[in-house]
C-alpha cells in the first residue's frame, strides 16, 4: 500500500535548518526570477515554497538576497 504525506519520525535531533536558492532571469518573457526555500525541523520539512519573484531584479546577487530575505522571514 502506498502512502502519501509528511512522515514525522521520533528523534532526538531537534534543530531548525533553512535552505534558499534563486535563479536569475530564467524567464525571458517577463524577466522575473525564480526563488524558493525549504525549512526543516529535524529531518522533517515543515515549510517550503518555489515561485516567481514579484519584482524584477538586475543581478544574480539581488535574486539570492531576495530569496534569503523570504526564507529568513518564514523561519522567524
Amino acid at each position: 500500500m502506498v502512502s502519501f504525506g509528511l512522515h514525522i519520525t521520533r528523534s532526538s535531533f531537534f534543530s531548525l535548518h533553512g535552505f534558499v536558492d534563486g535563479d536569475w532571469t530564467s524567464n525571458i518573457d517577463n524577466h522575473k526570477s525564480i526563488d524558493g526555500y525549504l525549512i526543516l525541523f529535524g529531518h522533517t520539512p515543515i515549510s517550503w515554497k518555489s515561485g516567481k519573484q514579484l519584482i524584477v531584479v538586475r543581478s544574480s546577487t539581488g535574486v539570492e538576497y531576495k530569496a534569503l530575505a523570504n526564507g529568513t522571514s518564514k523561519i522567524i
